[in-house]
C-alpha cells in the first residue's frame, strides 16, 4: 500500500525524511498510530509539516508497545505534511475538513 490521501483518515504507510506527500493545509484532530504486530522498543513515527518542523513524534518504549491515540484539545493546523519517519505500521491522521 502506498500513502493514501483522498481519505479522512488520510493513511501513511510510506515514510521519506523529506518529500511532501501534501501540500494542503490541514486542521488535524486526532493522530493514531497502529504499528502492526510487529512493534518493537524504539519504533518512531514522526509527522512533519512542509517545511520540515516537526508537528507530532513518538518513540515505542518496552512495556508500551501499543501507542495511545493523539488527541489534541483543540485540532491543530499544519501546512503541508512529510512522513518523515515510520518504522513500521500504518499512521491514521484525523483532520476537521
Amino acid at each position: 500500500m502506498s500513502n493514501i490521501l483522498t481519505s479522512n483518515p488520510l493513511l501513511l504507510d510510506t515514510a521519506n525524511t523529506s518529500t511532501v506527500v501534501s501540500s494542503l493545509v490541514y486542521r488535524i484532530i486526532a493522530i493514531v498510530w497502529d504499528p502492526g504486530t510487529g512493534a518493537a522498543n524504539g519504533d518512531q513515527a514522526i509527522l512533519k509539516n512542509e517545511n520540515g518542523v516537526v508537528v507530532w513524534e513518538t518513540t515505542l518504549v518496552t512495556g508500551n508497545l501499543v501507542p495511545m491515540p493523539f488527541t489534541p484539545s483543540e485540532p491543530f493546523t499544519v501546512d503541508g505534511l512529510i512522513m518523515h519517519t515510520l518504522t513500521r505500521g500504518l499512521l491514521m491522521v484525523y483532520y476537521r475538513p
